[in-house]
């Protein structure tokens, strides 16, 4: 009975072994690729770790391929995405030419994609390449849209076959995106960081989820000229809290957001049905607040309704 229950135990190891032993090694590596360094050769500029590439501008990208194991009459491939462009006269550049996977007859630098036999060691690769400026353009008609891509497969490792084996992935981003990125950062601190009374926390973070929307839509430049009306000088200290005072606080705050609308509209030269809500839903608001006015200032009622009717041509 004992020798039967050892038996059944090693059989099953056996068969665990086996099964181990048919798995491709390769299936069982993570990342073969691993990133040196990024340099933005239009700012002459070191990346650093987890920054955006920027549409537009060129780069040298070094990465190390760390092959754990020699097989034979296998090939592994480090391959560009080709949505890239070129920059100089060849995309790939080998750092370690005593690397015995590396044929200097067989390398085709100006390719998108390099060859090498697998043999186990390090390899060091520097690729060259220019983001193309329309990576991050959607044009709808008259309208340009902008849109960050995560996660973007700059660069690939594959084994004869087909196998994944590692790879390269980066945020693209441009500097229309970036600045809106860091605006957004500065003015949503500035209640925190006392520039601006906590009184105005809710008309603060109105503005700032509008222009989010609005980011969200592919429009982060009028998305910062919106981030823009919140400045320390348009909301002073309130002198009471009564409610007439609120409401005039808010008239300006309305006015303002009225001149921008308007600037926004001719900036695209069209109405987006987004902007027509956002402007429906204001004037709403507006329409609310007048009532409230006119039971203790006729020449604020006057003048919320004077916004009103503007918020009415701009739809």
């Amino acid at each position: 009975m004992v020798r039967s229950r050892f038996s059944g135990i090693a059989l099953a190891l056996s068969l665990v072994a086996l099964t181990l032993l048919a798995v491709p090694v390769h299936a069982q590596q993570t990342n073969w690729a691993s990133t040196v360094s990024v340099r933005d050769l239009t700012a002459n500029s070191v990346v650093p770790s987890g920054q955006p590439l920027l549409a537009g501008d060129s780069y040298n990208v070094t990465i190390d391929i760390a092959v754990p194991f020699s097989q034979s009459q296998t090939d592994f491939q480090a391959t560009l995405n080709p949505a890239l462009n070129l920059y100089g006269s060849q995309y790939w550049y080998v750092l370690t030419p005593n690397y015995p996977g590396y044929n200097q007859q067989k390398f085709t630098p100006g390719s998108t994609g390099v060859t090498f036999t697998q043999d186990q060691g390090q390899l060091t690769l520097a690729a060259l390449f220019t983001v193309p400026a329309e990576m991050t353009v959607d044009q709808v008609q008259a309208l340009t849209l902008r849109f960050a891509q995560s996660n973007f497969p700059l660069i690939s490792i594959t084994v004869t076959g087909g196998a994944v084996v590692g790879g390269v992935s980066v945020t693209v981003s441009d500097q229309v995106i970036q600045t809106y990125l860091n605006t957004y950062t500065t003015k949503s601190t500035l209640i925190s960081s006392g520039q601006i009374s906590s009184s105005y926390q809710g008309e603060v973070s109105a503005i700032l989820g509008q222009a989010q929307s609005l980011y969200q839509e592919g429009l982060p430049d009028n998305a910062t000229a919106l981030l823009n009306v919140i400045q320390p000088s348009l909301f002073p200290n309130p002198p009471s809290s009564s409610l007439q005072t609120d409401l005039i606080l808010v008239a300006v705050i309305l006015a303002v957001l009225v001149v921008v609308f308007a600037m926004l509209a001719m900036r695209r030269g069209s109405k987006s049905g987004y902007m027509s809500g956002v402007i429906t839903d204001v004037e709403k608001e507006v329409a609310s607040l007048e009532v409230k006015a006119a039971q203790y200032d006729k020449s604020l009622a006057d003048q919320l309704k004077s916004i009103r009717d503007k918020l009415s041509e701009a739809t």
